[in-house]
């Protein structure tokens, strides 16, 4: 569930595990806020995978357009990392082969200055 505050720009760097609350936890204070769920017991990688709407996504539009990267491990324990856009998730799951089944590892979420 590791979250961290990337210093290369306004990206968080989420774990597996991760819930709304620990991202919004890991932000507090730096000024920056995710497109994410209004509940801080829900799941970062179950929002993002269904699009997601948040409070700001009229603004910023769903979460999983926030997200800069995925990095998924296929069953034969090949690791694939995808770049951005709409289309990212989709790119990732044909890197791993043979089989469209991949677990998300870990993604990048673009952080906005808080209003």
């Amino acid at each position: 569930r590791i979250v961290r505050n990337d210093a290369s720009g306004p990206v968080a760097e989420v774990g597996a595990g991760a819930v709304w609350g620990d991202v919004y936890e890991a932000l507090g204070g730096s000024g920056l806020y995710a497109v994410g769920g209004g509940c801080p017991m829900v799941g970062v990688a179950g929002l993002v995978m269904n699009g997601g709407i948040a409070f700001t996504s009229r603004k910023r539009g769903l979460v999983g357009d926030s997200v800069l990267s995925f990095t998924l491990v296929f069953p034969n324990g090949t690791v694939a990392e995808t770049g951005g856009g709409r289309s990212a998730l989709r790119s990732a799951l044909s890197a791993g082969g043979g089989s469209t089944l991949g677990v998300v590892w870990a993604l990048r979420l673009r952080l906005w200055p808080a209003p």
